[in-house]
């Protein structure tokens, strides 16, 4: 996403958990943030900052 801040709040808007409190490294070395499978249909929706 261009603004991952800006995606959690949209997510957090609708009643979509996070899986943790804040945006952490990624294995790309970017910053992440999953979003909770059950809020998501049942899949696990990484966000990564573009």
């Amino acid at each position: 996403v261009n603004n991952l801040e800006e995606a959690i709040n949209c997510a957090k808007k609708q009643n979509v958990r996070c899986l943790s409190e804040q945006p952490e490294v990624g294995a790309s070395g970017k910053l992440v943030m999953f979003l909770h499978p059950k809020d998501c249909g049942g899949t696990l929706i990484q966000l990564e900052q573009a």
